[in-house]
């Protein structure tokens, strides 16, 4: 299939997934009993359904159950107390000791999600899945699927899990259902009124799985009230007098009986409002060089969005053995050849000496890996191409390069051109037609010392500058150490601010000073020793942070990423926050913003950079709204220039210098020969003349280009420039505040946004002027963003996700909060946002 779900017969997906046992037991038959659900027929609403399931499933006799050591709790009315999203799944199977009496889902406790659907027969259908397409074609489908998979997410980021079963109870159909991070696998609608044996089968499997087959977590451990570990989480919560203020210049009293690290107020506030009494607390395992070492945690303080995907989570942990607050990451890695740890990373950055970047505690892999690659099936029926990458880039196919870098002509200079002609040309041959597009997945666990601050949270624009160019440093120092290691994801969220106590070398004075760090650096990959050498595709798609992604990257995303890119992202980042909270000429915050951050364009059926960034680049000024120039107001005096204006306009000059490079470089051959090739016969002697000096002044212009462009083939430059910014007087308090508002009906046209769900992009490239919301949401394609959640996400495109219903449809919060009438879940996540703090 094409979609985000694989279609598996039922009978297969029972003996994959829910084998029966064939030994009897004294606790189990090994036949499981068959009961009749003719009591559904006829039944149209939801409730009278899963009343009679209920009835079915919990009523039998002892010894006749259906599901034996479960049972089948509904919630249909009521959410849990403290809910934010107050969603509430229609039923679920617990454990009989915690199976809840309430009315309420008890998101923790669940095993398996029941979701039922009624309506008349003929109307129209609420079918989730297609058994053709993977994706719903009606609109009820899709808001079915939406609503399941926010359901699904839910369960997800209460519980440590590995993948989820559900069951879709449409009428007297239903579809069985399993959800992992790589893929949806689900089974054709089948009868259970007419096929009850096959239900029970169901039914009767699951009963017997172990709680890691069932898709518990076998590293965490739900911890209760008696339990120690509990009580230790208490304690750790409780704030201490020697707590130290986060505010820069705090004067910090030498103790010489506290040989302790320095715990910030904001470091231990945000350890006890994660010890939420409406989440489960856990001990979560994280391998050690030694062996495993134990972290508790509870409530995360950032959840990535989404079903598919990293699901990447942070907490602000206790280490159990030695009692200090660290920051642990939970997520699902890429597992390629050539991808390495972000812990690995880490410690390579950490013997280089690179500063300001976090301190390695403890990481590894859990042993857990997506299972749904293993089952997919390609478009053509048959088991795809898992070959690694790097076998594939290997092989003799891929060998046969056209022109290899060893069989340049003597005497020709290897240029910029031809090595992407050649790197393209081997990421081709490197990618099979029936390669699997799904990415295999790893739970993966990371942590560092460093609970961080978010980069929103600096005090005014020198401040912020000041932590950029801290993480410009890092940068710096990462990609020209040994190992020559590219971070490839700048964004907003992976530059984090770190109170830190320095001595004052004169007077010995402790005093608190805030330092940026850059975290994050998963996606992080060594660059090639000479940079005309090609690089080989590690996975099957590209990830990182769109918003923050250089225009180059997403125009020709086969092409390896370089500094300059990089340095793009860190102007971005820069840019970004000038428009979020300082004071300028922007109208509409949100929509000016979602104009240029998240806007796309079309181009082959490929998502490709937005018009406004592309624009910007080339004319070298930022116009967002009624053709005025983006200038950042000193707030006090709004005649005065503000430093940030001179930053972006030097920054801005020197990427496009670049632009104007690549786009004479891109330019078609007989433009360029009609323009610059000075043997051109002309019968005119002074057309001739007039080519000449043409040809001059172009290579003139193009050598200052050159010149522009060579300040962010490096870092040197971009940092020296923010250094000498730095230098000079700056306004104390010129930040504003948040100036993100959700704006959307503003009376804008969006005729022209993302295509209707469905539907697919048109092969002509067109402009997506006005996304009608503004969220930033981590999706797998930029499909209409809102800003209204007021924290920056990813609108990243998956390659494995090809259809555009689910991805344009499924994009929104969840079912029941969404401001349009479609019951939309956020199925899709890419990629996280890397919050440490």
């Amino acid at each position: 299939m094409i979609g985000a779900a694989t279609l598996m017969p039922p009978r297969k997906f029972q003996t994959t997934f829910m084998p029966i046992p064939r030994q009897n037991t004294r606790a189990y038959k090994s036949c499981p009993p068959t009961k009749s659900f003719k009591a559904v027929t006829g039944l149209i609403t939801e409730k009278g359904i899963s009343a009679e399931w209920a009835e079915i499933l919990n009523g039998t006799r002892p010894g006749d159950e259906l599901c034996p050591g479960y049972l089948l709790a509904l919630s249909q009315d009521r959410s849990d107390a403290g809910d934010e999203a107050r969603l509430k799944v229609d039923g679920a199977l617990f454990p009989k000791d915690t199976t809840p009496t309430d009315g309420r889902p008890h998101w923790p406790n669940q095993r398996l999600l029941v979701e039922f659907k009624g309506g008349k027969p003929g109307t129209d259908s609420k079918d989730p899945f297609d058994d053709i397409l993977g994706d719903p074609r009606s609109t009820s489908g899709q808001e079915a699927c939406g609503q399941l998979a926010s359901y699904i997410a839910h369960a997800c980021n209460h519980q440590q899990r590995t993948a989820v079963y559900a069951f879709f109870v449409n009428r007297r159909k239903i579809r069985v259902t399993r959800w992992d991070k790589s893929r949806i696998i689900f089974t054709p609608a089948f009868d259970y009124v007419d096929q009850p044996e096959l239900l029970c089968d169901f039914l009767w499997g699951f009963s017997r799985l172990s709680d890691k087959n069932q898709g518990l977590d076998p590293t965490a451990t739900l911890l209760t009230p008696t339990d120690p570990e509990y009580a230790e989480m208490d304690t750790a919560a409780q704030a201490l007098a020697s707590d130290l203020s986060d505010d820069e210049g705090t004067i910090v009293e030498f103790d010489e009986t506290n040989d302790r690290p320095y715990v910030f107020k904001f470091q231990r506030k945000m350890f006890a409002d994660s010890l939420d009494p409406e989440w489960p607390r856990y001990k979560l395992l994280v391998p050690d060089e030694n062996g495993q070492r134990e972290f508790l945690v509870c409530k995360p303080c950032f959840v990535a969005p989404g079903v598919l995907g990293r699901g990447t989570r942070g907490y602000a942990a206790l280490d159990y053995a030695t009692k200090r607050l660290v920051f642990l990451k939970d997520t699902w890695r890429p597992s390629y050849d050539g991808v390495e740890q972000e812990g690995c990373t880490i410690k390579k950055l950490s013997e280089a000496q690179v500063p300001n970047i976090p301190t390695l505690v403890c990481h590894g892999d859990l042993g857990q890996e997506t299972q749904s690659p293993a089952h997919y099936v390609t478009p053509k029926g048959r088991r795809p191409n898992t070959r690694s990458t790097r076998q594939a880039a290997n092989s003799p196919q891929a060998a046969a390069s056209p022109q290899p870098a060893n069989e340049v002509p003597q005497g020709t200079k290897r240029t910029r051109s031809m090595a992407n002609a050649a790197a393209k040309e081997a990421l081709l041959q490197s990618s099979q037609p029936d390669d699997c597009p799904l990415r295999k997945l790893t739970h993966y666990r990371i942590v560092v010392a460093e609970i961080c601050m978010p980069l929103c949270d600096f005090k005014c624009g020198k401040q912020l500058i000041s932590l950029v160019n801290d993480c410009i440093l890092a940068h710096w120092k990462g990609v020209e150490s040994s190992h020559r290691i590219l971070h490839r994801d700048i964004s907003t969220g992976n530059l984090l601010i770190l109170p830190r106590v320095i001595t004052d070398q004169a007077d010995e004075k402790r005093t608190v000073v805030r330092k940026g760090i850059l975290t994050d650096w998963e996606l992080a990959k060594q660059l090639p020793a000479d940079e005309i050498d090609v690089e080989v595709m590690r996975q099957p798609c590209r990830t990182g942070t769109w918003q923050f992604i250089s225009s180059f990257a997403l125009d020709f995303p086969e092409y390896p990423l370089r500094v300059a890119d990089d340095l793009e992202s860190f102007f971005y980042v820069i840019l970004y926050n000038s428009m979020r909270y300082f004071d300028n000429t922007l109208g509409s915050v949100s929509y000016c913003m979602s104009t240029f951050f998240d806007s796309f364009t079309v181009d082959d059926n490929t998502y490709k950079c937005g018009e406004s960034k592309r624009s910007a680049l080339r004319i070298g000024q930022i116009c967002l709204q009624w053709g005025a120039t983006f200038t950042v107001h000193d707030k006090t005096d709004k005649e005065r220039a503000h430093h940030l204006n001179d930053i972006i306009e030097d920054l801005l000059s020197w990427f496009q210098a670049r632009y104007l490079l690549i786009d004479q470089d891109l330019a078609p051959a007989s433009k360029k020969a009609s323009s610059l090739n000075p043997d051109l016969a002309l019968d005119d002697e002074y057309e001739q003349e007039r080519k000449r000096k043409k040809q001059m002044l172009l290579q003139r212009r193009r050598d200052e280009l050159k010149e522009l462009e060579s300040n962010i083939t490096s870092h040197g430059a971009v940092w020296r420039l923010l250094s000498a910014v730095l230098r000079t007087a700056w306004p104390e308090d010129d930040k504003v505040g948040d100036r993100l508002v959700d704006d959307s009906d503003d009376g804008s046209d969006d005729s022209d946004a993302t295509p209707a769900p469905g539907g697919q992009p048109s092969r002509r490239r067109r402009r997506n002027r006005r996304p009608n919301c503004h969220s930033l949401r981590l999706l797998p394609v930029p499909v209409r963003p809102r800003l209204s959640h007021r924290r920056l996400q990813r609108p990243v495109a998956d390659a494995g996700f090809r259809t555009d219903a689910l991805r344009a449809e499924l994009s929104c919060t969840s079912a029941r909060t969404s401001r349009r009438s479609s019951c939309q879940g956020h199925i899709f996540e890419v990629h996280h946002r890397g919050f440490w703090g």
